[in-house]
């Protein structure tokens, strides 16, 4: 898929490796949009809920704009922030909340099952699942358990619905065991954390890595000044540098 290769093209990051670190997978197609010119940032923690929505998009020819819900799990932000791209590649805005595409009742409903198709496409390639050793062992016909989908997608970085829902796309699950599987779960699964964790962190992820890199490579070189700079990063000057440093790739 072109628009998968060409990300993966401007990524600084290698590619996640690791089946189970969820954060790899996330800061690393992060990490590809904001090279491709994409500003990625995130509403903060507990500002609003995952119900309401899980992420919007922005499109504009310099500089397009996805806002992530920083209330979501980790894998549940990797897909939005993929189906938000989608939104972008087709020059369209979108706010997504949790509404499944599983009946595309309106044109609205059926751009955003297309755009998680493609996000789904980006992510989880055809090749890349059906060759996939737990996928190629699961029995034809029997349902997934959720331990079995939590482990098959953790290599993907996506969460078991999303894994799920690949397989009905792929003709590997009937419609009727996702719907299954849907109705069973109440809420999105919102990871809880306790504590406001590191500040630099929280604040390089809310106003987004690239923006951050941008206005203090602008201080850096003297095209602002440290006031205004703090402005920008919403940071008092004293604090411009680490914010910086922890905002490199």
């Amino acid at each position: 898929m072109r628009a998968r290769e060409h990300l993966r093209g401007q990524a600084l990051l290698p590619p996640p490796t690791s089946a189970t670190d969820e954060y790899k997978h996330l800061n690393y197609w992060t990490n590809a949009l904001e090279e491709a010119g994409v500003l990625v940032m995130s509403t903060e923690r507990g500002q609003v809920a995952v119900e309401e929505m899980r992420a919007f998009s922005l499109f504009f020819d310099l500089v397009p704009v996805i806002m992530l819900n920083g209330t979501d799990a980790t894998r549940g932000r990797l897909f939005s922030l993929l189906h938000e791209y989608a939104h972008l590649l087709l020059h369209t805005e979108g706010l997504c909340d949790t509404t499944t595409d599983t009946r595309a009742t309106s044109p609205d409903r059926a751009l955003e099952a297309r755009c998680n198709a493609l996000a789904a496409a980006m992510l989880m390639p055809e090749q890349a699942i059906l060759t996939s050793p737990l996928v190629k062992r699961h029995p034809a016909g029997q349902p997934w358990s959720l331990p079995e989908l939590i482990e098959a997608a953790q290599p993907f970085g996506v969460s078991a619905e999303a894994f799920l829902r690949r397989l009905v796309t792929l003709g590997k699950v009937p419609l009727k065991h996702y719907q299954e599987f849907r109705e069973g779960r109440d809420s999105p699964v919102v990871r809880s954390r306790s504590g406001r964790g590191n500040f630099y962190y929280t604040k390089a992820r809310d106003l987004g890595k690239g923006y951050v890199r941008r206005v203090s490579g602008a201080h850096r070189r003297a095209l602002i000044d440290s006031n205004t700079a703090a402005t920008y990063l919403d940071v008092k000057v004293g604090q411009i540098a680490k914010l910086a440093e922890v905002s490199q790739v």
